[in-house]
């Protein structure tokens, strides 16, 4: 897997994943594999499909799934990789999909890198209110919400 990660803004990042060779194979056969037992073909018992024949019946049907289920999985092990921590969802464009290989790009916003130094935080003093409650309000609180229960029975 090929990833080249552009920064854009101070929080926005750009990354190009390109994936091929036996890793997209393995995945994109298994995904395959799975939707091929809920695809029918004429003259086949469901799931006992070739795959090339299964592609030639119904190749957009297997495309668009294997998009669905592949992409999330590739962004998540590429942001992974290069250590990001995104802070939106990714807007994914120039998808480009071949027999041996899958190629996108994904914009998102990360995580600000926040530094803070101990003097920045250590020594500050807080005021502690003392709240005190007395049995007048109680009591008033007590009459009002016994007055509601009569009023609702």
């Amino acid at each position: 897997m090929k990833i080249q990660t552009k920064k854009l803004d101070k929080l926005k990042r750009s990354i190009k994943v390109e994936v091929s060779g036996d890793e997209f194979l393995e995945e994109k056969n298994k995904i395959f594999k799975e939707v091929a037992k809920t695809l029918k073909v004429p003259g086949f018992r469901p799931g006992s499909v070739p795959l090339d024949v299964l592609e030639k019946h119904h190749g957009k049907v297997l495309k668009e799934e294997l998009l669905n289920r592949s992409l999330p999985i590739f962004y998540r092990k590429a942001i992974e990789e290069e250590k990001i921590t995104p802070a939106s969802l990714p807007q994914v464009s120039d998808v480009d999909i071949s027999g041996t290989q899958l190629v996108f790009s994904a914009e998102f916003e990360i995580k600000p890198e926040i530094e803070i130094k101990d003097n920045q935080y250590k020594g500050i003093k807080l005021k502690d209110k003392k709240i005190k409650v007395e049995e007048i309000e109680i009591e008033k609180i007590l009459t009002n919400l016994k007055e509601g229960i009569k009023k609702t029975i």
